[in-house]
């Protein structure tokens, strides 16, 4: 009914993608892909019912499902209509989208508006085939009219690679100016893998610390917090839980996601060197 993607690995994650590895697998030139920070939602079209088939990564079911409705309320008919011309015409395929959902699901990227990005169309076989770039970024515009995901680089060799891989493992690395999840490569081959930023990095942990200190006060490892801004952050996170937090109804009066405490955090910073 639907397909998305093989499963791909970050980075040193596995075996195959430790950079050992890759300097002999990837085939160049490797495309660079920017990694935006939603979740992903599967379209394609459901026969029975003549109507969309929607899906988040495990289930055409619950919160998520509607999270993508929501998003692609605009592009619905204009998906259905397109979708449904090309099974008409034997070819069955999906839309991959990322969904960025800041109201009910804020990650840890800051977005200013809610949206969704066309990433892939894949037909629906059991061997994976996704149409070129250039082609999803035809359909996209002619057929649907949502935005596409965003070729950043085109690395013709293995030192443009290993640089940028490098460059994105700051935590203060940003992409035209804006900090960002991270890539996601593709080489010539259709071989794929991902890396994320030092700032996602940086802050994927620190959400956690964040959850466990506003409802405990404290954490129990410090270890992992090495840096002077995790320990900064940490103090601050201490601070609020003396301060603010209401011990019988187990609450805050502002938002606790990771977003809304950063901001928090810098606009704290900011004042004091006022």
């Amino acid at each position: 009914m639907a397909r998305s993607y093989e499963k791909f690995f970050k980075i040193n994650e596995v075996r195959e993608t430790e950079l050992a590895s890759l300097r002999n697998k990837l085939q160049f030139p490797v495309n660079a892909y920017v990694k935006e920070n939603g979740f992903l939602a599967i379209v394609s079209y459901d026969y029975n019912k003549d109507d969309l088939f929607i899906a988040s990564k495990s289930t055409n079911k619950g919160a998520y499902v509607d999270y993508i409705k929501e998003q692609l309320s605009q592009y619905y008919l204009k998906v259905l209509e397109y979708l449904k011309h090309y099974y008409e015409n034997g070819i069955h395929r999906s839309l991959v989208f990322e969904c960025i959902d800041i109201e009910h699901d804020p990650h840890i990227i800051k977005y200013n508006n809610s949206t969704i990005i066309l990433l892939d169309i894949i037909e629906n076989k059991i061997t994976f085939n996704a149409t070129s770039y250039v082609m999803t970024v035809n359909e996209a515009s002619e057929f649907i009219g949502c935005p596409e995901k965003e070729r950043a680089f085109v690395l013709k060799d293995w030192d443009a690679f290993r640089d940028l891989y490098n460059q994105t493992q700051d935590e203060d690395y940003k992409y035209n100016g804006s900090y960002i999840e991270g890539f996601v490569f593709t080489d010539s081959t259709g071989f794929m893998t991902k890396c994320k930023t030092g700032y996602y990095n940086l802050w994927k942990q620190l959400r956690g610390v964040a959850e466990q200190t506003l409802r405990c006060g404290y954490i129990t490892r410090t270890g992992g917090l090495t840096t002077a801004v995790a320990n900064t952050f940490y103090g601050f996170l201490k601070t609020l839980y003396n301060q603010d937090y209401n011990k019988e109804t187990k609450t805050y009066p502002y938002k606790t996601d990771i977003i809304s405490l950063r901001d928090k955090f810098i606009g704290n910073i900011l004042r004091v060197i006022e």
